[in-house]
């Protein structure tokens, strides 16, 4: 299937993404993504999301925001973006999205967006270390 990107948004283009993933008050230089696999990454100028099937199915959606870019900005785009995926995804059943507990903007956010609180469980992050993740989830609207 050809993936039409809304308006304003490129996908996949991994230098818009570096300039956000990168970026100092984002995640720092040793974040930049050097390649892009099977991921669908779509970007902003002040923002970035990302979506990985874990399992048929299921997709696996993570954000990176540049600071002016957070609160109401990135949540008004969140909440286009999520009917935009259930109507190019069809195969999709579901978005988890794992946050780290310490991270508490993030998962009001991601309440916010309608995902349900699933379960907390140790997992290893990517910066190699284990940290207390809380996995939320949204199902495809019936």
């Amino acid at each position: 299937m050809r993936m039409v990107a809304p308006d304003g948004v490129l996908i996949n283009d991994l230098e818009s993404i570096n300039r956000v993933v990168a970026h100092p008050d984002v995640h720092g230089p040793q974040a930049a993504v050097p390649s892009i696999s099977d991921a669908l990454i779509l970007s902003w100028p002040g923002m970035v999301v990302a979506f990985a099937e874990v399992c048929p199915g299921v997709h696996e959606v993570h954000q990176s925001v540049m600071p002016e870019w957070r609160g109401r900005r990135a949540i008004n785009v969140l909440r286009d973006l999520i009917p935009w995926w259930w109507k190019n995804q069809p195969e999709s059943k579901a978005l988890i999205a794992p946050i780290r507990r310490e991270y508490a903007g993030a998962r009001h956010v991601t309440a916010m967006l309608g995902f349900f609180r699933w379960f907390a469980a140790p997992m290893r992050c990517n910066d190699g270390r284990v940290h207390e993740v809380v996995m939320y989830r949204l199902e495809r609207p019936q």
